[in-house]
Parts: structure tokens; C-alpha cells; sequence
């Protein structure tokens, strides 16, 4: 059984584990803010919330080292891609409860865990299974088949439960979609069961703790090692920094005029040292981040 998968042609799971990496994250990233926006959240929650759930994938090279104390990557992939698909079902049926905002935003955090953390095993699969021609002949279909999952989330579905909202209440309209996801979801985790291949961690003879904590310290080197990485820290946390000081008032007066005008011209402020930020000395190809 093992041979067989192994010997299985790519074009056989490329496209679909890379459907499954990208379908997650645009229900994260995309779908969640028009969900939200739907149902009357204002603005700066969505923003701030939303923004939240994005920084797992931000900081997933943190905990990659200790997916190598799994011993089967495809089992990794497996149970991950179910395991999101069970919280996609579960943010569909948060939405038919009293506190929905706080039980769909803690489903969809599991999911970005869940997404995250599985980007990081599909991709190591990947590299594992294949020589490098096959990677290179294969790479344009990992980022076609990660688009195509953006249209048919961002696109088609969302088009779906416009459809659904004209004929029923807005939140069963959305708890409707997201079933459809994770059904969709967890049934790519049981066809990868039979399609992928059963790629091994390669074996070492440190111990796992010296083999975990000599990883550990390569990934948070190189992390800071990158060119610009400390402007790119201040980017990331400037441009949230404004809807969580809006969201918790701070330092804000009560009056409402006194707090749109500092709200507008304090939103200007720290948007524009974002931008400031992340433009700084980046027009030099040389100073992209790997």
C-alpha cells in the first residue's frame, strides 16, 4: 500500500492538497470579513478580529520544528485537513447560537491554527516526495489549483450565499456555505488518505530533544537574519495597532466630537507610518524577504 502510493503520479494530489492549503485561508482572509459584514458587525471588530485570526500564518515558522517530531507528514496533512473541516461545520452551526460572534471567531481561529500549521506540513510533503524537476515541473500548479480555491470561496460561494440570503435568514444563509466548506474540506483529508504519498521525517542520530532545539534556534536565526525583517515587524504591528486602539478607546475622550476628530487624525497617523514603514528601502528587489 505504501509503494503504491508512493509510486502515484503527482498530477494524482498536487492539485488537490494545494486546493486544500488555499481553501481555509481565503475562508479566513476573505470570507469571514464579507460573513461578518453581512450580518451587521461593524468595521473596526471585523478588522481587529479578522486581523487576529491572519497572524497565525505569520507566526507559523515558530512551531514548524516541532512538526518534525511527527513521524508520517501525510498523517499530518490528513487529520489537519479534516480537523478544519470539522471547524468550518462548527462556525456554520456557531452562527445558529446567542454568542455566534465569539463561538464562529473562536471556530475559525482553530482553522487558521489548523491552516497554518498544515501549509507548513503539505509544503515539507512536497518537497519530500518529489526530486527537485518534479517540484519545478510542479509548481505552477500549486499556486493554480491555492488561486482556483480563492474563486470558488471568494467567488463562487460567496455569490451562493448572496443567493441563499434573498431566501432565508442571513445566518442560516452562512451556515449553509460554511457546512458546504467543511464537508468539501474534510473530504479532501479522506481522498489524501488513499492519494498522497507516505513521505518519512528523515532520521537523525541526535536525540529528538537536541535534533528540536537545534531546529528551533536555525528557524528563529534565520527569521531575524532576513533583510528589513525588523521594518516588516513594524508594519505588521502599526497597521493593527489602529483598530485595536479605536476598539478599546485608549486615552480617547467621551465626548463624541472630541473623539471623531482625534479617531480620524489618529487612524491617519498610524496608517501612515504603516505604509512609511513597509515601503522603506524595499524598492530594492535585494531587500525582498525569502
Amino acid at each position: 500500500m505504501n509503494n503504491e502510493a508512493t509510486n502515484r503520479r503527482p498530477a494524482t494530489w498536487v492539485p488537490s492538497l494545494y486546493f486544500a492549503q488555499g481553501l481555509p485561508y481565503h475562508v479566513v482572509m476573505a470570507m469571514a470579513l464579507l460573513m461578518y459584514k453581512s450580518m451587521g458587525v461593524p468595521n473596526d471588530r471585523i478588522a481587529f478580529w479578522t486581523g487576529l485570526l491572519g497572524f497565525a500564518w505569520v507566526v507559523n515558522p515558530f512551531w514548524s520544528p516541532f512538526l518534525e517530531a511527527s513521524r508520517n507528514k501525510k498523517q499530518m496533512v490528513v487529520v489537519l485537513q479534516i480537523v478544519g473541516g470539522i471547524f468550518l461545520l462548527l462556525a456554520g452551526v456557531a452562527l445558529q447560537l446567542p454568542l455566534w460572534f465569539a463561538l464562529s471567531i473562536a471556530a475559525l481561529a482553530i482553522v487558521a491554527l489548523a491552516s497554518a500549521t498544515h501549509d507548513i506540513a503539505a509544503n515539507g510533503l512536497y518537497m519530500a516526495s518529489l526530486p527537485a524537476r518534479q517540484q519545478a515541473a510542479y509548481s505552477g500548479w500549486m499556486s493554480a489549483f491555492f488561486n482556483i480555491a480563492k474563486i470558488v470561496v471568494v467567488g463562487g460561494l460567496v455569490i451562493l450565499a448572496g443567493y441563499f440570503e434573498k431566501r432565508m435568514a442571513v445566518p442560516l444563509a452562512w451556515a449553509i456555505v460554511f457546512t458546504i466548506l467543511g464537508i468539501i474540506l474534510a473530504a479532501l483529508g479522506v481522498y489524501h488518505w488513499w492519494a498522497l504519498p507516505a513521505a518519512q521525517n528523515t532520521r537523525s542520530n541526535d536525540t529528538p530533544e537536541i535534533k528540536l532545539m537545534t531546529t528551533v534556534t536555525d528557524v528563529v536565526r534565520s527569521f531575524f537574519a532576513k533583510k528589513g525583517i525588523v521594518l516588516w515587524l513594524l508594519f505588521v504591528v502599526l497597521y493593527q495597532a489602529w483598530p485595536a486602539y479605536r476598539s478599546g478607546r485608549c486615552n480617547l475622550r467621551h465626548d463624541r466630537r472630541t473623539h471623531h476628530c482625534r479617531g480620524r487624525h489618529c487612524g491617519r497617523l498610524f496608517h501612515s507610518l504603516a505604509w512609511s514603514t513597509a515601503c522603506h528601502d524595499f524598492s530594492d528587489p535585494s531587500h525582498e524577504l525569502a
